[in-house]
């Protein structure tokens, strides 16, 4: 049985580069007679599934290779400019991920930054998202669920069983891990058994590898 199926076909390979400001991304191989379309789950046997919608992929001899982006795909479209008058950077950004079609995160507020005028540029959704929390001086990225999310970080604990480290460059703060490690995402803390002993780690970005029932993911610290 594959460890990460995809709707619910099996998934042969597969990488998915999560960022702490970003959207996440999946490049995939699946054992398929028909293209996957239009919104998808990754669902992994440990953590929630990833939502995301295909955006290229081709279909050769029973294979489908493609790519999956975090959420509706809708952040790569261009916005138009606008302007706000006597405002909130929450109405910037709601707007541009209603506009885009995705889904704000529930909980992301950003009505505490106001403004008397704001000049949305023309560019696309992604990049307006990534405007506004840099005025707000806050992370911004797409999270499991598909929705976009925009706060301050809380490093919840993430408690990891039967996760061994394969490798580690600790003046990187780069880890190589195995076992149960694909309930690892960004924004997270989760205790490491290093060498120098149990080690608390704050998750900036993960990339998990998926190879039929083989999973191995490495985590860069946060500074």
């Amino acid at each position: 049985m594959a460890a990460l199926p995809l709707n619910p076909l099996p998934v042969l390979v597969a990488t998915i580069t999560a960022p702490r400001v970003g959207v996440w991304v999946a490049d995939v191989e699946v054992a398929a007679e028909t293209a996957p379309t239009g919104r998808v789950a990754l669902t992994p046997e440990t953590g929630a599934p990833w939502s995301g919608t295909v955006i290229a992929g081709g279909l050769h001899a029973g294979t489908w290779r493609g790519r999956v982006v975090g959420g509706a795909g809708g952040l790569r479209a261009e916005l138009p400019a606008t302007s706000y008058r006597a405002g909130t950077l929450h109405d910037v950004l709601a707007d541009a991920v209603r506009e885009a079609g995705e889904t704000l995160s529930a909980g992301v507020d950003l009505s505490a930054w106001a403004f008397a005028l704001y000049m949305r540029l023309q560019r696309t959704a992604a990049r307006t998202v990534a405007d506004v929390a840099r005025d707000a001086g806050l992370p911004w990225r797409v999270i499991r669920s598909g929705a976009v999310w925009v706060g301050a970080e809380t490093w919840p604990a993430v408690a990891l069983a039967d996760v061994s480290v394969v490798g580690e460059d600790t003046r990187e703060r780069r880890y190589e891990l195995a076992g149960g490690v694909l309930g690892i995402d960004p924004g997270v803390a989760v205790t490491l058994p290093l060498e120098s002993g149990p080690t608390a780690v704050r998750v900036d970005s993960a990339v998990h590898r998926v190879e039929g029932d083989e999973v191995t993911t490495t985590v860069w610290g946060a500074s």
